[in-house]
């Protein structure tokens, strides 16, 4: 960062704001905001906006702007009479504020160079109005300098300008926090993926081996129960827990199996199970979870209620 200049613009530059009524500190955080927002996206557009949200809050807070402050030695260049005593050097909130009180600076002083300069260029463009000839030349360049003036669009311009030249300062920053952040947001997902997976698949190892036998004993029971036979529909698809760059080829995809069975009463039972590497466990997980719906039917009828008869209508 650019150290040396630190104390001449945040002096110079709060003591402008003041006069205009503004603080330099909200102005630095929303350049700022506005900067992380554009670079998040610039880095993943498809990223979801819950994800570039909380990477955000992140990198824009009162903690990452007074370590970046203390990093680079923001608050030795500050000559006030606040840094000079009570809690300025220890507290997080004033040392990132001198952070976004900088950039703010910076900003301003990026758009007084631009202005320096383009008044320099458009001297050496003006024209010899010397001669009583260029008077209405003369009065229509000075009309249109007026008009920039009073729409503000010349400010919007000279705005956007030292916005890149600004941009172009924070990236190199930025970026190695986005980057660090992204790779430990996957690994974070990572961990917790790995979690739910084992646990996943500590159920689903449970399931496959209550199940051993349940497409049999299915088929028995439909032919019992005088329905027809069950119906099995197969998916080869990826566990939730792979991420998208993950899934690649075929290797990591497990079977879905969907069981069906019609009663006679018209009522439907559909129940999905899934195996790892063949259909075969897969099937036995689903009949094994029909054969449960079954169960709770038949205690059902028990009490009464029979859902295995065909309802006639008078």
């Amino acid at each position: 960062m650019h150290v040396n200049w630190t104390q001449h613009i945040i002096k110079r530059h709060t003591e402008v704001f003041r006069h205009l009524g503004i603080s330099s500190t909200h102005i630095g955080e929303s350049l700022l905001n506005t900067f992380i927002t554009c670079l998040l996206h610039a880095t993943d557009p498809t990223s979801k906006p819950g994800k570039a949200t909380d990477l955000r809050s992140k990198l824009v807070n009162n903690e990452i702007n007074a370590h970046i402050s203390r990093h680079y030695d923001l608050l030795s260049k500050v000559n006030t009479a606040r840094s000079l005593g009570g809690t300025f050097r220890e507290s997080n909130k004033e040392a990132g504020e001198v952070h976004e009180a900088y950039i703010a600076g910076l900003f301003y002083s990026y758009i007084k160079n631009i202005q320096e300069q383009n008044q320099k260029r458009d001297q050496c463009k003006q024209p010899d109005l010397s001669d009583n000839h260029n008077d209405n030349q003369r009065l229509n360049l000075l009309s249109i300098a007026k008009n920039l003036n009073e729409d503000g669009l010349m400010d919007f311009q000279l705005y956007g300008q030292a916005f890149n030249q600004l941009s172009v300062f924070l990236k190199p920053l930025y970026e190695k926090l986005i980057h660090y952040l992204n790779n430990q947001f996957y690994y974070e997902k990572c961990i917790v993926d790995d979690e739910y997976h084992s646990n996943h698949n500590n159920d689903n190892e449970t399931l496959i081996s209550l199940s051993e036998g349940s497409k049999s004993e299915l088929n028995t029971s439909t032919q019992k129960l005088r329905i027809n036979q069950p119906i099995y529909k197969h998916e080869f698809i990826w566990p939730n827990h792979f991420l998208e760059y993950q899934r690649k080829g075929t290797q990591g995809k497990i079977w879905k199996s969907t069981c069906t069975i019609h009663l006679r009463n018209g009522r439907m039972i559909t129940c999905s199970g899934v195996g790892d590497g063949a259909k075969g466990p897969a099937d036995n997980v689903a009949a094994y979870l029909v054969l449960q719906e079954i169960k709770r039917n038949i205690s059902n009828h028990e009490n009464g209620n029979n859902p295995f008869k065909r309802t006639r209508y008078l």
